[in-house]
Formats: structure tokens, C-alpha cells, sequence
């Protein structure tokens, strides 16, 4: 058999996933000059309107020419299953450019060329589908083309689930930024619209009504290394359920990732009466950078927005504890204007008693069905009455009661991290972080508009014949009006099952079924593995930095962060390469050991701006919604593999020494065999010349030629 030319094998792999690529626009090459890599992005805007799943995709790139002479290039853009060109518009020296929609037989032809001139394995991660192309010239010296497309298909609906993935991943063509980027999606459904969620970039969410949404997102230069993806449900059912499986197979159980999100049109009948008490630190300290006059503004806004139904009662404390009543009092006009004018007489001074305080606020309480919601703002330390950590956290515990959430919010850095934080994981809340300079008043507030309106609480799932394990958070938070929750975990049988919701407003218990399938094999989501890896690994961090390290949670930690890719303090050696390799057992050992050192540290002394810093980064891989970027330039993410440059070869994560491994040499007749054979393989390969994989049972190491030689 004839040795296939490297534009052959090149394009194998280019053709085979071309689609996960935005516009390139490639310069031909002129021999004795290097070829020109792709032309670089200045910015990128896309504008799509779905409406009840028919998505019109408008995109405009402008490109840059760097270089010192005019330039020709052939742009291409491979476009999404399904999907059609309804517009192309650019105009040259006056002239409408004619652009060409080529089939796949005629793209094949193109690509050969192009990979031939590129040599460059990073090619070969791109999905080919139907291909538009047009040649371009003038590109003029130092100069900018302007490239504007539109393109509609229809989405496919199942399960209630909508997904829309947009090709904005530059890959591994270019190592440095892109320019900005902006995506605006309009969103119209005729079926009420529950979930949405992107697990590709962090957009925000502008609700109108039940039928319509828009999602946007907006970045400065960057490297575009992923496609934008978009899931949104749609439901009429009063809180909408949507579950997101992965699964290679039978031999590994399942991921999935659920969403859970209301109606967005509540009626306030439909909210759920709630008692809340607000406690303030007034200690001496909170005078410092203006934190006083921002912290009333906050507890303004949110006793404002309490509703009639509501009862409430505020404390502020220093040296001891002051409150605004005896008891809980009715969220009413009356009382509201009383909380106005007691909250406006808080002067910063004193000690800070927070022991006495918060058995205090716990004590205003009674045993009902209401949410019941502790809000807790500090500034610094305990330094009156009981100021032992550990004591105050079981005072807590033995006085509060289970219905009660105690949220912590620790302003600046003078705050016990761990206090505020043992708080707030034992009794069902959540911890955060002011940092000097932020703006408290937004914060705080926002948080007040989230938990005003309770529409579900005491939340509990049950999924029948299916066994899931290791949930993700592990204590479900309640559910507010315009909220959603996410919640990650693992199943390890499969099939058609019922899934029911449970949970009570109002002291009403409710109970939602919905169906689901738990598939046997999916490999479609498999951003999800990670994701879920991720929370797991911040909750296990959580449990050493506030109980103490113990041998399993830390080799756990160890063995996750390996295999996929998240760097942590005891895998930090990881991100580091070629440039430190992988310690021996006696190096390993001294970096366990100062690990330990740090986090004990840390849990001595959790205080200052490293102690807030390490919280708050906890709290983001705990509640983590999207995929994480790579920790360095030596992790890369193919799907749900990770793999690790090691002495100039990309190295998975499963493989282990000792493995039998097959050689390939690459631009080979048996790499191009393998690849016509696997062709999955062809986006692990294309991360380099140099790459061990394990695939389907075999470790395939594709070794470059002159290795062989060697």
C-alpha cells in the first residue's frame, strides 16, 4: 500500500470535524515562504433568534491582516448539522464577493490542500459537514475584512430539552487571544420556557414572561477554545424537570446533570410566607472603609422587600446583642417604617460578641412550616464572651433547629473564614465574600431580591428504580422564584424511570413526578463528568479544611484532580509540565506534606486575604455550573478526557505505567488506517505530532517519524 502523503491523513481528520469550527479565513502559501497561519480574529459578534426551535444565526467576523504586504485568503466556514446559508454579504473594490457552498465530495479536494500547506495536526480537531467558501483578495497590509452570514436550522426537541451550539471555538490554531467576542440569543417558544443553561460560558439571563428570554454573554480578548452551547426546557408544568445523561457504557456508571427552575409568572399567593431575622455587625471595626453606611443600605433594601405576609426582626451587635423587638413581628407597613428608623440609628462601635448574638437570633424562632432564613453579616472576629471557634459552631448547633438556613456574608478580610463557613455548610445556607472595594450594597441586595420569594423549600428527590449516587450539592437549597438548580450526580443502572420532586411552601407538602430516562449509553453532554468532578472535589476540600485532613479524602482529592484535570492544592504539580516533571515518590511526599502544612494553616489561622481568597474559591468548585478552563498550557480537555504534556507528549490521564501501549507513527499508513478504523480518534490526536491514548480497551501511542528512526 502507498505511504499516504500527511494532507491525506491531515484531512481525514480535518474533514471528520470541521464542524466544531468558527470562520477561518487562510492565506495560501508561496514557497520558499512558511505558510500563514489562519488570520486573526479582532472581534466576533453573533446574533440568533430561535423562535419555537427555528434558530436564524447571524454572524460578523472581522479578521486582521498583520502583515506588511496585501494578503489572498480563502475563507471557510463548516456549517452545523442541518443548518443552511440564508445570507453572505462583502464587498470588494465595490463588488458583491460570490461565494460557493460546497458538498462534502468537493470540500474533501479543498482540504487536502489546505492541510498539506498547514502541516499542522491542530487541523485535525475540526468536523466536516457541508462547507461555504468564498476566496478573498485584497486583505490589505495592516488592514481589516469585514465578513458578515446568516444561517437558520431546526433544533431538535427531546425530553423537553432544546440544545443550540454556536461555532465560536478557535481550537488549537491559534495559542494566543482572539479579540471580543458578543452573543445575543433571542429566545421565543409558544411551550413555556423552564430551564436555561449554558455549560459553555457564563451568560446572563433576562427573563420576559413565560414565552420569551435573552441570553447574552460578552468577553474581551481571549482564547476561543470552546462553541457556545445553549440547553433551554420547555414545560407546561408548573416547575419545569430536565435531566442531561452521559454514559460511555456498561463497564463505568453514568453522569447526569438536572435542572430544576419554576414558573417565571408567580402569583403572590403562590409565594411562600417566610420569618427572617437580620443580624448586623456593629462593632467598632465596621466603620473602616464605609462598610457601616453600605450595610444599612443593604438591610434597607432588604426589609423593603419583605413581603405582608412575611415576619422579621433585625439585631445588631457589638460588645452585646440589640434588638428591634421581642419577638417576630409582621412584615407590614407599620413595622417596616419602625425597621427603617432603628436600622438608620446604628452607630459602629464596641467588641464583637457574635456567640451571644446569634443564640439570640436563633431563639426568636418557632417551630413552624415557614422558610425560616438567618442572615448574618461581620466584619471580624469574636472578641467578647465566648470567642473559641469551635464552641461557638457547637453552640449553634445545639440551639438552632433543622427548618432554620443561616446564610454568612464576611466583609473584608479581618473574618474567620472557617466560622462563617462551618455556619453556614452545617444548617443548610451558604457562605460569601465582600472584598474591600467591592460593592457590599449590590451584593447583599441581590441576595435579598433571591430569597424573598420562596416557591418550594425542604426539597428531596427520589428516583425510583434507578440508583443514583453522590449528589451534588448534597443538601438541596430551596427554590426561589426566577432561580434554578443545578445538581450534578452519578447513576449506576439505567432505563425508563419516574423521578419525584418533593417539598412543602406554606406548610403545604408538594409532590411533582416526572418521567426520565437514564440512558445506557450517551456520550453526547461530556462536559458533564467533569463538571460533576469539580463539585466533588470542592466539597472534599471543604470537609479536610474544616474537619481536618484524613488519608481517604485527601487520596480521593489526588485520584479526581488526576483524572480529570483540576488542579488543587494537592495536585497543583500538575499544571507545571515539562517544566517540572511528575515527582518521584520522595518529591510527591514534600508535596503532600506542604499541602498539609497550608491547609492546616489554614485551618489555624483563617484569617486574612489568602483564608477569604481559598473560601470563596471553595464556594465557586461547590456551586461550579460550567465547564472549567484548562488549568495551564500543559492540561488540555478533549471531551471527557484529560491529558497531560509530559517530556513533549500529551499523555491521557488513564494511561498508567506499566500499560502495553501500540505504536504509531504518525502520518503512517497504520495511523491512517486506525483513523478511517476510529475516526473518534481523530480530535485526541490532533492535540499533537506526540500523544498516548487509551481507547476501547488498547493504549495507542503515536510516535513522530523520527522517533521510529531513533
Amino acid at each position: 500500500m502507498r505511504r499516504l502523503t500527511l494532507a491525506t491523513i491531515g484531512f481525514l481528520l480535518f474533514f471528520s470535524s470541521l464542524a466544531s469550527a468558527q470562520g477561518l479565513l487562510i492565506p495560501p502559501s508561496h514557497p520558499p515562504r512558511p505558510p500563514i497561519p489562519p488570520l486573526p480574529l479582532k472581534y466576533q459578534h453573533v446574533r440568533v433568534k430561535i423562535d419555537n426551535q427555528i434558530a436564524l444565526t447571524q454572524i460578523e467576523q472581522v479578521f486582521l491582516n498583520e502583515y506588511d504586504r496585501d494578503l489572498e485568503a480563502e475563507y471557510i466556514f463548516a456549517l452545523p448539522p442541518g443548518a443552511m446559508i440564508t445570507e453572505f454579504a462583502m464587498w470588494i473594490d465595490g463588488k458583491k464577493v460570490k461565494a460557493e457552498l460546497m458538498d462534502s465530495d468537493r470540500a474533501r479536494q479543498i482540504f487536502w490542500d489546505i492541510v498539506s500547506r498547514m502541516k499542522d495536526p491542530g487541523l485535525l480537531q475540526y468536523l466536516g459537514r457541508d462547507t461555504f467558501r468564498v476566496n478573498i483578495y485584497p486583505i490589505p497590509a495592516h488592514g481589516e475584512k469585514k465578513i458578515q452570514l446568516s444561517y437558520s436550522q431546526e433544533l431538535k426537541y427531546a425530553a423537553g430539552l432544546v440544545n443550540y451550539t454556536c461555532p465560536t471555538d478557535r481550537g488549537r490554531l491559534e495559542e494566543k487571544p482572539t479579540g471580543e467576542i458578543s452573543i445575543l440569543v433571542e429566545l421565543t417558544s409558544r411551550v413555556p420556557i423552564k430551564s436555561i443553561y449554558s455549560p459553555s460560558h457564563k451568560v446572563d439571563i433576562t427573563r420576559h414572561g413565560e414565552h420569551k428570554a435573552a441570553i447574552s454573554y460578552e468577553s474581551g480578548p481571549q482564547k476561543q477554545d470552546r462553541n457556545f452551547s445553549l440547553y433551554y426546557s420547555l414545560s407546561e408544568e408548573e416547575f419545569g424537570l430536565t435531566l442531561i445523561p452521559f454514559r460511555k457504557g456498561d463497564e463505568q456508571p453514568g453522569y447526569f446533570l438536572m435542572l430544576i427552575a419554576p414558573k417565571v409568572e408567580i402569583q403572590s399567593s403562590e409565594i411562600g410566607a417566610k420569618d427572617v431575622v437580620f443580624v448586623l455587625d456593629s462593632s467598632g471595626s465596621m466603620q473602616d472603609d464605609n462598610k457601616i453606611v453600605q450595610a444599612i443600605k443593604a438591610l434597607k433594601f432588604g426589609v423593603g422587600g419583605l413581603n405582608r405576609d412575611d415576619r422579621f426582626n433585625i439585631i445588631h451587635f457589638s460588645t452585646e446583642p440589640r434588638l428591634m423587638a421581642e419577638a417576630l413581628v409582621p412584615a407590614d407597613e407599620v413595622n417596616k417604617r419602625k425597621a427603617t428608623k432603628f436600622i438608620e440609628a446604628i452607630e459602629a462601635k464596641g467588641g464583637t460578641n457574635i456567640n451571644d448574638t446569634l443564640l439570640k437570633a436563633i431563639g426568636l424562632f418557632s417551630e413552624n412550616r415557614r422558610p425560616q432564613i438567618l442572615v448574618f453579616l461581620t466584619d471580624g472576629r469574636p472578641t467578647v464572651g465566648v470567642t473559641d471557634v469551635e464552641e461557638i459552631i457547637k453552640n449553634v448547633g445545639r440551639s438552632i433547629d433543622k427548618q432554620i438556613r443561616l446564610f454568612t456574608f464576611g466583609l473584608g478580610y479581618d473574618v474567620n473564614t472557617l466560622l462563617l463557613d462551618a455556619l453556614a455548610a452545617s444548617h443548610r445556607g451558604a457562605s460569601d465574600y465582600i472584598k474591600p472595594g467591592e460593592d457590599m450594597e449590590l451584593i447583599v441586595s441581590s441576595f435579598f431580591d433571591k430569597v424573598n420569594y420562596p416557591v418550594l423549600d425542604n426539597l428531596s428527590l427520589d428516583f425510583a428504580k434507578i440508583k443514583v449516587e453522590e449528589l451534588y450539592p448534597m443538601q438541596l437549597p430551596a427554590i426561589f422564584k426566577g432561580s434554578q438548580l443545578t445538581i450534578l450526580g452519578r447513576y449506576a443502572s439505567y432505563g425508563s424511570t419516574s423521578i419525584r420532586l418533593s417539598g412543602e411552601i406554606g406548610g403545604k407538602k408538594r409532590t411533582l413526578t416526572y418521567k426520565a430516562d437514564f440512558p445506557r449509553k450517551d456520550k453526547e453532554a461530556d462536559f458533564i463528568p467533569r463538571l460533576w468532578a469539580t463539585r466533588k472535589i470542592g466539597y472534599l476540600l471543604d470537609q479536610i479544611r474544616l474537619h481536618g485532613e484524613d488519608k481517604e479524602l485527601k487520596d480521593e482529592v489526588i485520584s479526581l484532580s488526576k483524572e480529570y484535570g483540576v488542579v488543587t492544592p494537592y495536585t497543583s504539580y500538575l499544571a507545571l509540565g515539562d517544566e517540572k516533571p511528575i515527582p518521584r515518590p520522595g518529591e510527591r511526599l514534600y508535596e503532600e506534606s506542604k499541602v498539609k502544612a497550608d491547609l492546616l494553616a489554614a485551618r489555624k489561622a483563617p484569617v486574612g486575604q489568602e483564608a477569604v481568597q481559598f473560601s470563596a474559591e471553595l464556594n465557586l468548585m461547590k456551586e461550579m455550573e460550567k465547564e472549567a478552563r484548562e488549568a495551564s498550557e500543559t492540561i488540555r480537555y478533549v471531551g471527557d478526557k484529560t491529558f497531560y504534556l509530559r517530556k513533549e507528549v500529551w499523555v491521557d490521564s488513564e494511561f498508567q505505567e506499566g500499560m502495553e501501549t501500540i505504536p504509531v507513527e504518525f502520518g503512517s499508513d497504520d495511523y491512517f488506517k486506525l483513523l478511517t478504523t476510529h475516526p473518534e480518534l481523530g480530535r485526541y490526536f490532533a492535540i499533537g505530532k506526540k500523544v498516548i491514548v487509551v481507547y476501547a480497551g488498547k493504549v495507542y501511542e503515536v510516535i513522530a517519524p523520527e522517533e521510529k528512526e531513533k
